[in-house]
């Protein structure tokens, strides 16, 4: 049966919590492609907040000394994942996991160093 597409029977409620962020109850699988629009189920929005502070020193002969602190994510904000969308499953509607541990899309804070010679 088509788990992903499903037949809608009623108005869609989302509830917005962890443990249930939609109600499950008017979703039924079919066997081809459902009613259920694209897109109609938004999932949590993503807040993410980077800074980067630099300092340039000038060295005595030719060149320069840069010191550079990048902080992604500075307020460690918790970005949740999708709501499972397999209809069925005993995770249906519940969101189980966050963003991706590391990388660009919702990693947790994140500091690194930079001492660079400019010449």
């Amino acid at each position: 049966p088509n788990t992903v597409r499903p037949d809608v029977t009623g108005p869609i409620h989302v509830i917005g919590s962890v443990d249930q962020w939609f109600d499950p109850s008017v979703f039924v699988a079919t066997t081809g492609f459902g009613n259920l629009g694209r897109n109609v189920v938004i999932g949590p929005g993503f807040r993410n907040t980077d800074l980067a502070v630099t300092r340039t020193v000038p060295l005595p002969k030719q060149g320069r000394l840069q010191f550079r602190v990048d902080v992604f994510d500075l307020f460690n904000h918790t970005n949740f994942g999708q709501p499972e969308r397999v209809v069925g499953s005993a995770a249906f509607g519940r969101i189980v996991n966050t963003r991706f541990p590391t990388g660009d899309s919702g990693s947790s804070r994140q500091i690194q160093f930079v001492l660079k010679v400019l010449f």
